[in-house]
């Protein structure tokens, strides 16, 4: 009997736009996709057994040098092209290695280093796999200069139109974009993250009629992967809280009727599609009416209308009733994409069917945050490749009586006030996890208290390029931070610092304090987006300040060893003076004691006149603040050995005068230390 095979872990870059993202090869991101899922499922590589390895693009053997990156431990490597369905045919090889006994734990790897432009033949001195194909559709409709792919689907959204007798004008695929791009904007691993008006979708540029520019996918860089397993490795491992199992998974190629008929719908696959769908329903003993939410190949618009269909998801005729009763989106019958899908999540070739297992088993198990989808018990996935693969999926929890993420729990996460918070720690860790990961180098908990429960968070910067998850009770943090779920998303909206709601008992340390300081980091990478969109929306308008000249200053400055620090205030405030009075709006006087010859040097820093400045305080200027410490210890806060909570807290550091205004002046410092980080 064949062996039950489960999603045991799963990890994913960012999609990116080609070359957008510095030091991202495919081995960058190969190493970033395999870590998280070895994170997620608890395992070391010396477990994995095989690997399959998908792209489309590259050399030979670009799989096994992109698995060197996590372990060298002789494993056979395998790669894999099956053109846009590469990263899910790497997964079906690998079920098949485990559902045949071969193997109890797999990796499927996919990732893609693109172009950017329209996709393009690579060789020209020999027959294209897809000349059968062109030259059909070539026999019902003229070529032009449009790219073909945009062409081939556009012919099939056309005939569509004819065979139902609709309204070539009607704006239904117009309408599928506006809903992906909608889901987006939740998904911290998409590409675009932006929402567009269904009026800028029609009126973006024409790529291929109906297709507009906002209606077609992307060329990407990215990278996804999974880990699987057998039920012996499951049970042996105790991972049955986090277990997806895949009931069906199903390749279909064309069929006879993708070159007989003239039908640009079977062209693209239409066909085997449909046959795909069938075959894994069967497998998995339901039908797509018992599906929750579906993951589809929407690489133009029009596909994921036709795919409705023949998935099953609505009777023939029916996918455009489908789409304007909103039945395909959050409160409608089935969610489909939410993670933005290809259109707007991003489509790099190898990486895409994988990507979609990882989406499909993070609403199982109730953390895809925002775009959670509510009571999920079965889940469908749809990758398809020209040329020709149809790859269908059924996913539902494994040991539901076991699962991590209760889904009651997981669905009242989509309300907390804060959740946009660990959304964006889960986005910065995408860009920079790898440096906060070195600096910080522990395992933080968030307990969020809400009004009628607490939910849990784990924010791991110990491992890999770091993660965030929810805390299933099997991770103990280093440090746990409690908070009331509106202090948290007061600090998310600058309203409320870490260091103030420490002062004033809104947020409470239980475990390693010194961790704990480290993470005015992480709140303040966060608060950082937050306090840039707000200083776009201030007009302030920039005035005349009277403050010495560089010169003055570091006539001054280079006397004691700290006078660095008020070197680069002064540099920070000729670049974002505006912004920063117009958050603290005070003025703040630092004394600055032992210096050399056991001098007292006195600075103030006025932020409450546009566009701020800092002097030698002759001692006619007021503070509403005043900071006091030591030389040595305002040189170990530029030098990133301590900061400004922890010197308060083993008084280091003391303040007199208006505290609430201290509390902003940790943004000064983080940005200065910010600044050094980079240099």
């Amino acid at each position: 009997m064949p062996s039950r095979v489960y999603v045991i872990g799963v990890g994913m870059t960012k999609f990116e736009k080609p070359g957008s993202r510095e030091n991202f090869d495919y081995p960058d991101m190969a190493r970033e996709s395999g870590q998280k899922a070895l994170q997620d499922a608890g395992i070391k590589f010396n477990h994995i057994e095989q690997a399959f390895v998908g792209y489309v693009y590259g050399d030979s053997t670009c799989g096994q040098r992109a698995i060197y990156e996590l372990g060298i431990t002789g494993i056979p490597i395998v790669n894999v092209n099956n053109n846009c369905a590469t990263g899910s045919t790497a997964l079906l090889l690998a079920k098949n290695a485990i559902e045949g006994g071969l193997a109890n734990c797999v990796l499927a790897l996919g990732f893609e280093k693109m172009q950017r432009g329209s996709l393009s033949s690579q060789y020209s001195d020999r027959c294209n796999p897809m000349e059968k194909h062109v030259e059909l559709m070539s026999n019902i409709y003229e070529l032009t200069g449009s790219p073909m792919t945009a062409q081939m689907f556009g012919n099939a959204g056309r005939d569509y139109i004819k065979k139902y007798n609709l309204d070539p004008n009607d704006d239904v695929f117009a309408r599928i974009a506006h809903k992906n791009h909608k889901h987006s904007v939740n998904n911290p691993y998409a590409q675009f993250q932006k929402e567009y008006s269904l009026d800028e979708i029609k009126n973006s540029a024409m790529i291929y009629e109906p297709l507009t520019k906002l209606q077609c996918s992307p060329t990407s860089d990215g990278s996804a992967a999974a880990i699987l397993a057998s039920e012996e490795f499951v049970r042996k491992n105790g991972l049955e809280s986090k277990a997806v199992e895949i009931v069906a998974l199903e390749m279909a190629t064309d069929l006879p009727s993708s070159f007989t008929n003239p039908d640009c719908m079977k062209i693209v696959g239409f066909d085997m599609s449909q046959l795909a769908a069938r075959k894994a329903f069967h497998k998995a003993g339901i039908t797509p009416q018992d599906v929750q939410v579906v993951e589809l190949h929407d690489c133009f618009s029009c596909n994921e209308l036709i795919t409705y269909e023949a998935l099953g998801l609505c009777n023939p005729g029916k996918a455009v009733e489908l789409v304007k009763q909103n039945q395909n989106t959050f409160g409608g019958k089935y969610v489909v994409n939410p993670s933005g899908g290809l259109i707007s999540k991003g489509h790099p070739l190898g990486a895409t069917g994988i990507a979609q297992c990882a989406e499909l088993s993070w609403q199982l198990r109730g953390l895809a945050g925002k775009r959670q989808v509510e009571n999920v018990k079965h889940a469908l996935q749809h990758n398809i490749g020209l040329g020709g693969a149809a790859v269908v999926g059924i996913y539902k929890l494994g040991f539901p009586e076991s699962a991590s993420v209760p889904q009651s729990r997981a669905t009242t996460t989509n309300n907390l006030k804060s959740a946009a918070f660990f959304e964006q720690i889960e986005a910065k860790l995408n860009q920079e996890g790898k440096s906060m990961v070195a600096k910080i180098g522990s395992v933080i908990g968030f307990n969020v208290a809400c009004s009628d429960k607490t939910v849990l968070y784990v924010i791991d910067l110990k491992n890999g390029n770091g993660s965030v998850k929810i805390n299933d009770g099997s991770i103990k943090p280093d440090c746990t931070i409690s908070i009331a779920d509106d202090d948290l998303a007061k600090i998310l909206d600058g309203k409320l610092n870490m260091m103030s709601a420490f002062t004033q008992k809104k947020l409470k340390i239980s475990g390693n304090m010194s961790v704990a300081m480290k993470l005015n980091q992480v709140f303040s990478s966060v608060a950082k987006k937050t306090e840039t969109m707000q200083a776009k929306k201030e007009n302030v308008v920039s005035q005349p300040a009277t403050k010495s000249s560089p010169s003055e200053l570091s006539k001054t400055t280079i006397k004691h060893k700290s006078g660095q620090f008020f070197d680069e205030i002064e540099a920070k405030m000729s670049q974002e003076g505006p912004a920063y009075v117009s958050k603290v709006n005070a003025i703040i006087g630092f004394t600055i004691t032992e210096c050399p010859n056991n001098e007292t040097i006195s600075y103030i820093l006025n932020l409450k006149k546009a566009p701020g400045s800092i002097n030698v305080n002759d001692g006619n200027s007021k503070a509403d603040v005043t900071i006091t410490l030591k030389d040595s210890d305002m040189l170990e806060i530029l030098g990133g050995k301590l900061n400004m909570m922890s010197a308060f807290t083993k008084k280091k550091l003391k303040i007199s005068g208006n505290m609430s205004v201290a509390m902003k002046l940790n943004q000064i410092f983080s940005a200065v230390l910010k600044t050094r980080s980079k240099l």
